[in-house]
Parts: structure tokens; sequence; C-alpha cells
């Protein structure tokens, strides 16, 4: 997990893309790997997509709800929602920022195409 001054550094900013303050979204602290509890870890501490991650949770797929996008020359960045196939319930609420230049000109043309969740498309 990431140390509290670098997670607040990298949080801060990627909040304040879709949320001008960051009270609107909620109220956050700091915790370390060992306070979070077990099930929780599981999802926020890993090495996997997060659309894997979520998908295996709760055995099932997700679709991805784009909420709002910006681009701009360097960067795409979305607030989404997945929700289950079977039941279209909200599994995750999610900001992500994708540097553009890093993507191969179709796995960035799908992402743009905002049908797909991130994970599946990065991983197929």
């Amino acid at each position: 997990m990431l140390e509290a001054a670098s997670a607040n550094t990298q949080l801060v900013p990627l909040i304040g893309l879709f949320y001008p303050r960051l009270a609107e979204l909620g109220s956050f602290s700091h915790c370390t790997t060992e306070e979070c509890p077990p099930a929780y870890r599981a999802m926020l501490d890993h090495e996997k997509h997060m659309t894997v991650t979520v998908e295996h949770r709760h055995k099932d797929s997700v679709d991805v709800d784009v909420l709002a996008c910006k681009q701009n020359e360097t960067h795409y960045m979305r607030k989404i929602l997945l929700r289950l196939q079977a039941d279209r319930r909200v599994v995750l609420f999610g900001i992500v920022r994708l540097a553009l230049d890093t993507l191969q000109p179709q796995v960035r043309d799908e992402i743009l195409s905002q049908g797909i969740p991130l994970g599946r498309v990065l991983i197929a």
C-alpha cells in the first residue's frame, strides 16, 4: 500500500479531476495494510486489474457505466461504475487517468469507445 503522504499526493489530484472539493466525494483517511480488513485488503492491495479482481470476487462479469469523462492532448480521464451483469448491482466506483501516448492505437480506441471495462481492454 502507499505511504500516507504518497497516497494523499496521488489521491487528491485524481479526485480533483471530477470533484472540485474533496468533501463532495467523501472523507478519506490513511490506514496501513494491517489495519485494513482482509476482505477490503483483497480488493485494494493486489497486482491485478481491478476488473479481474471485482469479477473474481463477485463470480460474475461486469459492465462499465461511464458517468463522466474528460480528455486533453495527453490524457483521458473517466469516472465510472462497474455493474454486475447478472443483476446490474454497482460493485465499484472509480476514477482513472490514462496517458494516451502509452496506449497502442487499437487499445486507445477501445478505451475511448467507453463500452468495455478498462481491465478487459488492457488484458485482451
